[in-house]
C-alpha cells in the first residue's frame, strides 16, 4: 500500500512538472507569434532583406580588398621614395 501511494505521489508530481513545461512552452510560444506580429512584416520582405544582407556582405569584402590593396600601395610607394633619397 506504501509503495503504491510513492508511486501515485510520483505520478502526480511527474504530471505537475509535464504540466509546468507545457505551460512554459505555450508562453514561449504566445511570446513568439506576438514578436512576429509586431513586425508587421510584409510577403517578400523577407527575401528583400536576405538580398540586402548579402550585398552589404559583399560591400564589406570589397572595403576589405580595396584597403589591403590601398595599404599595400602606400608601402610600395613609400619604399620608391626611400629609394629615391
Amino acid at each position: 500500500m506504501f509503495d503504491k501511494l510513492k508511486s501515485i505521489e510520483k505520478e502526480i508530481e511527474k504530471l505537475t512538472q509535464d504540466e509546468q513545461l507545457r505551460l512554459r512552452k505555450i508562453d514561449l510560444l504566445k511570446f513568439q507569434v506576438q514578436e512576429i506580429s509586431d513586425a508587421q512584416l510584409k510577403e517578400g520582405e523577407e527575401e528583400d532583406l536576405i538580398q540586402r544582407r548579402d550585398i552589404l556582405k559583399n560591400a564589406e569584402k570589397i572595403f576589405a580588398c580595396l584597403n589591403t590593396a590601398y595599404q599595400k600601395f602606400i608601402v610600395v610607394k613609400i619604399m620608391r621614395v626611400h629609394l629615391i633619397l
